[in-house]
């Protein structure tokens, strides 16, 4: 429980996380957390939350009332990137995302029965593609539910984009 602090990262030019879990650890609570990049003239990816894939993905994590925010100039742009997660809740959570490059809040891959609930989503970008939301490659039975989304986008600006998933609720 970060109990508001913030947690600032990525004040060089180079690639950089606020919260990772690459290991596939289980059961990761991430609450009252503010992250920012610091450094919005990078053209690097700097992501708040990136939660990546391993053979045995990563379960039952809860990612709760947070801030997310990123500002920066890079080809691809994301709050929160869960790569091979299941059964987790996003809820309740802020996030900003200003870019130049590819603009995404929320990024699901490879991952089902998850739950976003209640999530506040604020995107602009100057680029073809902007979605608040995006489920792909096999992700599955996640739950959208009473989230409020606004997307501003020069082209293919969506606030839920839904690419090769099966039984979501929306």
């Amino acid at each position: 429980d970060c109990q508001g602090y913030n947690i600032t990262f990525g004040v060089g030019n180079t690639q950089a996380y606020g919260i990772v879990n690459n290991g596939g650890f289980d059961n990761i609570t991430i609450r009252n957390c503010k992250i920012y990049n610091g450094n919005a003239t990078v053209e690097i990816n700097q992501n708040p939350i990136h939660f990546s894939y391993t053979a045995a993905g990563t379960h039952n994590n809860t990612i709760k009332n947070n801030t997310l925010h990123v500002n920066n100039h890079a080809s691809s742009a994301y709050a929160a990137g869960f790569f091979g997660v299941s059964f987790s809740n996003f809820t309740g959570n802020n996030l900003t995302v200003n870019s130049t490059g590819n603009t995404y809040g929320i990024t699901l891959q490879i991952s089902q029965n998850n739950t976003l609930e209640n999530n506040t989503f604020f995107l602009t970008a100057s680029t073809t593609i902007t979605h608040a939301i995006r489920l792909f490659q096999n992700s599955s039975n996640n739950r959208i539910i009473n989230n409020s989304i606004t997307v501003n986008g020069t082209d293919n600006a969506y606030g839920i984009y839904v690419e090769a998933d099966n039984n979501t609720l929306l």
